[in-house]
């Protein structure tokens, strides 16, 4: 299991700041990875989980920075964010679908798109396999 490729970043929790954040690692990414539908998915994936830590993790605060690290091998691709707050005490698909008022629907798109996905309080790591 030896990596292709490594990246290892942080972004401060300003959503303005996000977008260019994914966009550079996606750019680095795609010198190893050149299908398209990949690329959309990983994009996606980065997205929903930077901005999930950014603001509902650090709350905004723009002291407070999200932690990206992506490890990609030859057949999979996975992804760890880190951010500073308390974290998530659980994560339930079936309340997105049962309430008006979930704030969860992002993660529910990441578990579609990843093979696995672990939650670990201000911690989420997904695995995709290529």
């Amino acid at each position: 299991m030896d990596a292709i490729y490594t990246y290892r970043g942080a972004v401060c929790s300003e959503i303005k700041e996000i977008k260019p954040f994914v966009e550079d690692v996606l750019k680095k990414i795609k010198k190893y990875i050149y299908d398209e539908e990949t690329i959309f998915d990983l994009k996606l994936i980065l997205d929903e989980l930077v901005v999930n830590g950014a603001l509902h993790g650090n709350e905004l605060n723009r002291d407070k920075f999200v932690y990206l690290n992506v490890i990609l091998e030859r057949s999979s691709i996975t992804i760890k964010v880190v951010d500073e707050g308390c974290g998530t005490i659980n994560h339930s698909t079936a309340e997105c679908f049962n309430s008006e008022k979930c704030n969860g629907r992002g993660l529910v798109l990441v578990e579609a798109l990843t093979d696995r996905v672990v939650f670990n309080k201000n911690e989420v790591i997904v695995l995709k396999h290529l």
